[in-house]
């Protein structure tokens, strides 16, 4: 729930996550109800330490969950104004998504930023000397791993891969990484299931590369000193399983509705913290 709702949405799920404070639905990180005051977020937290921070989802940059950890505003629809809050106040060293909607590349060229704009871009990047990456890419939502046009883009696990190596390479030890599988809530709020089966499993590969980094021997990284932490800002569709069809079928399957659900959602840690 959300300090003006039973159900909370994206933008008040991820202000609660990033700050540790309650707000109104469709606040980013700001104090509402309240004074209106910005909020700390924990990426703030985590740069003003010295350390690399990054934000990486399937939705296009300035959407509800990547906003709330990197911008203030007391709107999620002031989508130019976010975009704004990440090239000139908090500034990411990595900014991985869907494009449009406040972003553009010359904005972040000018913010100091090195820009990609496609697959091929991205994992051409020398990440043992970027600081400072924008890839936004397309004009929207990253498309959809069931039925969409992946030929030229990144899916969510190269996206992450290439932020870990990007924010790995810093000077004092730590960073701080943000990663979504935004559509997963979209498909919920289409109840469609094969498009939500298909993204969690993405998001599942993506949350095994992170652990697999954690495992490697070849970087700093080890569970004694990184925390993994996997959640979700809310349940979408109300959907239940009636069925298990057996494997490479998909479940039979029931939904509620079309919106947010009031359902607690699991949250996983491995780590230190």
């Amino acid at each position: 729930y959300s300090a003006d709702n039973s159900v909370t949405d994206s933008a008040a799920a991820a202000t609660a996550m990033a700050t540790g404070q309650k707000v109104n639905n469709g606040v980013i990180s700001m104090a509402y109800p309240g004074d209106g005051a910005e909020l700390e977020t924990l990426l703030e937290i985590f740069k003003a330490q010295g350390k690399t921070v990054g934000l990486v989802s399937t939705t296009y940059m300035s959407h509800a969950t990547p906003a709330a950890f990197g911008a203030h505003d007391p709107s999620r629809n002031n989508t130019s104004a976010i975009a704004n809050d990440f090239l000139t106040q908090t500034l990411p060293h990595v900014l991985l998504g869907g494009g449009a909607n406040g972003m553009s590349s010359g904005a972040a060229v000018s913010a100091g930023y090195s820009v990609v704009t496609d697959r091929a871009d991205l994992l051409g990047l020398d990440t043992e000397t970027e600081t400072f990456v924008s890839g936004q890419f397309g004009t929207s939502h990253l498309p959809y791993e069931h039925d969409g046009d992946y030929s030229s883009l990144p899916r969510l696990n190269q996206m992450a891969e290439t932020a870990i190596a990007i924010l790995d390479n810093n000077i004092v030890e730590g960073f701080f990484l943000m990663i979504e599988g935004g559509r997963i809530d979209h498909t919920g709020h289409d109840n469609n299931l094969e498009r939500n089966v298909q993204e969690s499993i993405e998001f599942g590969n993506t949350v095994q590369g992170v652990l697999d980094w954690v495992n490697e021997t070849g970087n700093d990284s080890n569970w004694a000193n990184t925390l993994v932490l996997v959640t979700a800002d809310h349940e979408t569709g109300g959907m239940t399983v009636i069925q298990d069809n057996g494997p490479g079928n998909y479940p039979t399957i029931t939904w509620s509705s079309e919106g947010h659900s009031g359902v607690n959602v699991p949250l996983y840690a491995e780590g230190e913290g």
